[in-house]
């Protein structure tokens, strides 16, 4: 009733045909065959073996990549949202203030303060877009009238501009300076800045 399990040396043993090893080589039952069969079985476990090589290479890369554009885009967001907001009140505040400033039929055309409040918005615009938008803005502006480049929109304003709207030190300088002077111009209207 109990007898040992025999093969036939005829019958490949499974182990053999199911080899762990990463190398790609046939158990030895297919290589010792001399057939063209147990060539073309190799040439197609090696195509096999590369196949599937590069495709875990190719995922592996891929999920990599997500891993890493996920992180980044989670530390990013909550950063630029925040200063997004900031931005959109100071813009908002701006706005809203040259408006008042303009309705005051008291207010002379010639106020510095509207002139103030105009530079400061569009301090605030250039704070948002990045350099390559501005050259294309300008390149574009230039094309439908070549007389800006009289205006001062030449090569080296728009760098001046660029580097201004960095999100590093200088681009942080510009939004501070931006929010100093609204608050500065809120308070010669008699107005009070809540705190954001």
């Amino acid at each position: 009733m109990d007898s040992p399990s025999t093969t036939s040396p005829h019958e490949p043993v499974e182990t053999e045909i199911w080899e762990d090893d990463d190398s790609p080589t046939l158990g030895p039952h297919v290589q010792s065959q001399g057939s063209s069969s147990g060539r073309l079985a190799a040439i197609e476990y090696g195509r096999m073996v590369e196949t599937f090589h590069q495709a875990g290479y190719r995922e592996g890369l891929s999920k990599g990549k997500l891993v890493r554009l996920q992180a980044g885009f989670d530390k990013g967001y909550g950063k630029g949202s925040q200063l997004g907001k900031e931005l959109g009140i100071l813009r908002g505040q701006a706005s809203g203030i040259l408006s008042f400033l303009l309705a005051q039929r008291s207010v002379d055309m010639e106020d510095p303060r509207i002139n103030r409040v105009r530079n400061l918005i569009s301090d605030l615009n250039r704070c948002d877009p990045l350099p390559e938008c501005i050259q294309r803005e300008v390149q574009d502006s230039k094309s439908q009238d070549p007389s800006l480049e009289d205006k001062g929109l030449d090569k080296q304003n728009i760098n001046q501009r660029s580097a201004e709207m960095n999100t590093g030190t200088n681009g942080q300088v510009l939004f501070e300076r931006c929010k100093q002077e609204l608050d500065a111009l809120l308070m010669s209207i008699g107005f009070y800045q809540a705190d954001m």
